[in-house]
């Protein structure tokens, strides 16, 4: 049999003394890249799109704006407004977690369906409308998930008792989807990307700094390749209109 070679750690143990718990970090000469076949769900996904009733083949083809799917916050579970409601809210709907002990009580989440989408909103998961409230999901969208493990880190609490500096993404890689228009500076695909995760990750990590002295984390780099994954979700959606028309 040919010898495998023997797997690199990506952590290093910290000096501690006897009565502490050992500690550890990631590598100083390792980092962490994120590959995603899609732009995350949420705010990432908001950008300009060839429409599929028009000809792909022609220099300026007809052009909309994609629609995420994800459900905007209205209000969070103390009933304060985070989002201004106006006539862009085609529809609200609540998301609430069923309480886990009689002391406790349920999350309750107003979200709403949007008309014209906002941009840099907080967003739960896409689910359908019919469903019980208790029963939809109030998960956050994947765009603000990967803004929150670009300012705490991908390790929760728990591990944070064993690993105390934040680990973090040091790139995030999203395939071309074939339907994004290029060269549009405004609403391009890359562009979402950056607003959505990168531009939001160095405004809080900016906010933390001046209250939060030696809290050393990087914003990742974003970047959108050129090759088409061809199962993916975006890909899969070209295709199906290009049957249909």
């Amino acid at each position: 049999l040919q010898n495998k070679p023997t797997p690199r750690p990506l952590l290093e143990a910290i000096s501690a003394s006897e009565e502490s718990t050992q500690q550890f970090q990631l590598r100083n000469d390792t980092s962490l890249h994120m590959y995603i076949s899609d732009n995350p769900c949420g705010d990432a996904t908001i950008y300009r799109i060839k429409k599929s009733s028009s000809n792909i083949s022609t220099d300026q083809p007809e052009t909309s704006i994609n629609f995420t799917g994800a459900k905007i916050i209205l209000s969070g579970s103390n009933g304060q407004s985070v989002v201004k409601q106006d006539e862009s809210i085609s529809s609200t709907l609540t998301c609430s977690s069923a309480a886990g002990s009689k002391q406790e009580s349920s999350t309750v989440i107003t979200v709403g369906r949007e008309d014209v989408q906002q941009l840099g909103a907080l967003r739960l998961k896409s689910s359908r409308s019919n469903i019980p409230s208790h029963l939809r999901s109030m998960s956050m969208s994947c765009s603000d998930k990967l803004v929150r493990w670009g300012v705490l880190g991908l390790g929760g609490a728990l591990l944070s008792m064993y690993i105390p500096n934040p680990i973090v993404l040091s790139s995030i890689c999203v395939s071309k989807d074939p339907r994004a228009v290029d060269g549009n500076a405004d609403l391009g695909q890359l562009d979402a990307l950056r607003r959505a995760v990168k531009e939001r990750i160095e405004s809080a990590l900016m906010s933390i700094a001046e209250k939060e002295k030696g809290w050393n984390v990087k914003p990742p780099e974003v970047a959108v390749v050129t090759d088409v994954f061809e199962n993916s979700k975006s890909s899969s959606e070209f295709r199906h209109d290009a049957k249909m028309n």
